[in-house]
């Protein structure tokens, strides 16, 4: 466990850590991957311990290749680093399902939008950190030999008077209070050459993740999936449609859904927001966004983009256009 090693990093026993949240470790690691609020509860009992609320940055120190498995291979097989962000893409729900992942490009700038797939989910700073600084650690030093580099990046949370501890640390600029947790660069970079490019290698690991991703894909995913396409192509998601689509009654997608503690509303929320997201970062504009996600007008989107984000469609292109 990272967060573990980053505690004991600090000069205190481990066990002080699982202590401190009334878990043992044998009952965390019960589990195949252990829950978000597992996480969020150890990051917080890490920032209590050591009095550090940038104690995610650690990361940076600690992190190694093999935390993301036979995907790292993958990454490193990529001809660019277009395709090998689009890879992680595809495959990050393989190393956890709580975080998505977008790839953005407008005016000559991109960025990987870091996000939970569920924004209600209890997630601390300290994650994003993590996420941060292990993404920064590897693009860096393994997948790119010092090639591609982050400019910039975006922090929704304040700077907690850090803010020069943060720039040291990563290197680059860090805004906060942003709109969205982000790792900005120049979208030139995109094609920039991986040094260990193999075809073969990489043809050959895309295949055993992708049936590995078929094992593990849960029911949701595929309703979530089911709802983008629907929604791209300018129809209404009704629950009956998407069912048709994945051959099944009505009450039997409910129920499957259900069985994984998901609801119908509950995705096509999270779905129309991130195609929202990805739709005005692509340039369109907030009525055609509208038309698009089934929507009766422009206002009524913003009002969603206000409940989901706090800022609306305005808070949103002012960050995109920095």
């Amino acid at each position: 466990m990272l967060i573990a090693k980053l505690v004991t990093a600090s000069g205190i026993p481990a066990q002080t850590l699982f202590d401190t949240i009334g878990m043992t470790r044998a009952g965390l690691f019960s589990h195949a991957r252990i829950p978000q609020r597992s996480i969020t509860a150890l990051w917080r009992a890490a920032e209590q311990l050591t009095g550090r609320r940038d104690i995610g940055l650690d990361v940076l120190d600690h992190f190694h290749i093999a935390a993301l498995g036979p995907l790292a291979y993958e990454l490193l097989a990529a001809a660019t680093f277009r395709e090998a962000a689009n890879d992680f893409l595809r495959h990050a729900t393989l190393i956890s399902e709580t975080w998505q992942f977008t790839l953005c490009e407008r005016k000559g700038r991109a960025r990987i939008v870091i996000a939970t797939r569920d924004s209600q989910a209890e997630v601390s700073h300290h994650s994003y950190d993590a996420i941060i600084a292990a993404a920064l650690r590897f693009t860096r030093d393994w997948l790119s030999g010092g090639n591609v580099t982050f400019d910039e990046i975006w922090f929704r949370h304040p700077d907690f008077g850090l803010a020069t501890r943060y720039r040291e640390r990563l290197g680059c600029r860090c805004r906060f209070g942003a709109t969205e947790y982000a790792l900005c660069f120049d979208a030139a970079l995109l094609d920039t050459p991986m040094p260990a490019a193999d075809h073969e290698v990489h043809g050959a690991l895309d295949q055993r993740l992708q049936r590995q991703m078929e094992r593990l894909d849960p029911f949701s995913a595929r309703v979530e999936r089911a709802l983008r396409e629907i929604l791209r192509a300018g129809a209404k998601p009704r629950r009956a449609i998407v069912a048709t689509r994945l051959g099944l009654g009505e009450r039997t997608m409910l129920r499957r859904l259900s069985a994984e503690s998901e609801t119908f509303s509950k995705l096509s929320r999270r779905v129309r927001e991130q195609l929202a997201r990805e739709s005005l970062a692509a340039g369109a504009t907030l009525a055609q966004t509208a038309e698009q996600l089934g929507y009766a007008d422009a206002a009524s989107l913003n009002k969603a983009l206000k409940r989901w984000t706090g800022g609306g469609a305005r808070s949103l292109r002012h960050h995109k256009d920095h």
